[in-house]
């Protein structure tokens, strides 16, 4: 499990029943920026390939639905490999396609915790409640209930910041940024497109996308 989130590495969350344990902690957008945006160039620095394909195709559809042309890494360098990411190969791949933005994702950190989950007691009726009928004082008593206690315990969990970063490549300059940290995500696909959601609403916030339509 570990090598999978470092490996989406860069972007992505959900845990336990099912609910959501992704959240944005920061958010920054540069207030001189405007754009339009008009075709970005997605770039993943997740270790696996497969992972950082999947990435990288999930965020170039979320901006594709909203009219903004997004060409992936993968497609733009045709080099596989995260060791080909660096500064000189990225500048020259926007260029040679025509971006006028590169959106980086990437992990940050990871940090390990632990929570206690205090005691329980847990009651139980020897009889169906809503079988009445069937009910009566020699039945019910004594053992109205039973008890049943369960003791405390500890569990181990990790959390993952994730980094999020817009630059626009005429200037070079970042021009906007959010960092999500997820908690022990269960489903590769359900954090990504949680990740998914948190970045288009920041963006279209910052009025750097349109709503989708």
């Amino acid at each position: 499990m570990k090598r999978t989130l470092i490996a989406i590495g860069i972007a992505f969350i959900t845990l336990l029943t099912g609910c959501a344990t992704s959240q944005v902690t920061s958010e920054w957008k540069d207030p001189d920026f405007s754009g339009p945006l008009t075709h970005v160039l997605i770039i993943s620095t997740a270790k696996e390939t497969r992972d950082r394909r999947m990435v990288e195709d999930r965020f170039a559809r979320m901006f594709t639905e909203r009219g903004i042309k997004a060409t992936t890494w993968y497609q733009a360098s045709g080099k596989p490999e995260v060791s080909d990411i660096n500064k000189e190969a990225v500048i020259s791949a926007a260029k040679r396609i025509g971006a006028d933005s590169v959106m980086v994702s990437r992990l940050v950190g990871t940090e390990e915790g632990q929570d206690y989950i205090p005691p329980r007691t847990e009651v139980s009726a020897p009889f169906d409640y809503y079988d009445r009928a069937n009910r009566g004082f020699d039945r019910d008593y004594p053992s109205l209930y039973s008890y049943t206690q369960t003791g405390g315990y500890y569990v181990d969990y990790t959390v993952f910041k994730l980094e999020f970063n817009l630059y626009e490549m005429k200037n070079k300059e970042l021009v906007w940024s959010i960092l999500s940290e997820a908690f022990d995500p269960q489903s590769q696909m359900t954090l990504l497109e949680e990740l998914t959601k948190q970045v288009s609403s920041s963006l279209e916030k910052g009025t750097l996308i349109p709503p989708q339509k």
